[in-house]
């Protein structure tokens, strides 16, 4: 049912790595009559050449795009700027989706990406960027029900993008680097997460290892997706999503 305009909550939706704000195409149409949906576009996805910028950078630089009291949808790496973002202003609610706040394995933290994957992938941009960020779709469609129509799907998405090279490094290496598990922990605002069982990027495994982090924390698991669940599986994900932002009333 739709909500009138002006009572309506603001769903601002991050993009992650690799993709500009049109990876959401689709998937937030159903959002729309309830919220008021904002997909803002990170530094250097836009075509413009950013400045080499870090995490602290681009969570500063998206202040003024993401209203105050929003509820926060973070994909990937767009869920790390999301808790950056968090702590720096006003947010009612952060959701990771296929998130963490440490994406690389540490010895403390095993559920993580190998580095020598982000760092392969970052000798990719340097030397072939448009066949990286290929390497990384395929990554992001492994291990759901329908990889071949998921990877097509992301592909399609690659033909119109316009990310500078120089964002592409400038996010590999905060996914490489930053570790922002203490940050999460003491984040003010809600918090949940969504999480794909064959994830090839992000194990299961690191919900419960957030859980840790957060004893309230809102987890969310998609059974048969990948890196990309709101594409493979875009109907469980929308309701894993509707359970952390209304619970007890999605179906």
């Amino acid at each position: 049912m739709a909500v009138p305009a002006e009572n309506r909550e603001t769903l601002c939706f991050l993009h992650g790595w690799g993709f500009d704000q049109r990876v959401w195409s689709g998937f937030v149409d159903g959002f729309v009559p309830e919220w008021n949906v904002k997909l803002p576009t990170l530094p250097g996805y836009d075509g413009a050449a950013p400045r080499a910028l870090g995490l602290e950078d681009v969570a500063r630089a998206m202040l003024t795009a993401v209203p105050d009291d929003s509820i926060l949808v973070g994909w990937s790496l767009g869920g790390m700027i999301g808790i950056r973002i968090a702590s720096l202003k006003p947010v009612r609610k952060l959701i990771l989706l296929a998130g963490s706040p440490c994406f690389v394995k540490k010895d403390d933290w095993p559920c993580g990406i190998e580095a020598e994957l982000v760092e392969r992938l970052m000798q990719g941009i340097k030397d072939y960027p448009d066949r990286a960020v290929q390497e990384f779709a395929l990554l992001s469609s492994k291990g759901d029900g329908r990889p071949r129509a998921t990877y097509q799907e992301l592909s399609a998405l690659l033909k119109g993008n316009r990310v500078h090279a120089g964002a592409l490094i400038d996010g590999l290496e905060m996914l490489l680097h930053a570790d922002l598990r203490a940050e999460f922990s003491g984040l003010k605002c809600k918090a949940g997460v969504i999480l794909a069982t064959d994830d090839q990027l992000l194990p299961v495994a690191a919900g419960a290892a957030m859980l840790a982090l957060r004893s309230g924390l809102d987890l969310e698991i998609i059974e048969g997706a990948g890196h990309a669940p709101f594409i493979s599986r875009p109907v469980p994900t929308r309701q894993s999503l509707l359970a952390i932002l209304k619970p007890g009333i999605a179906g």
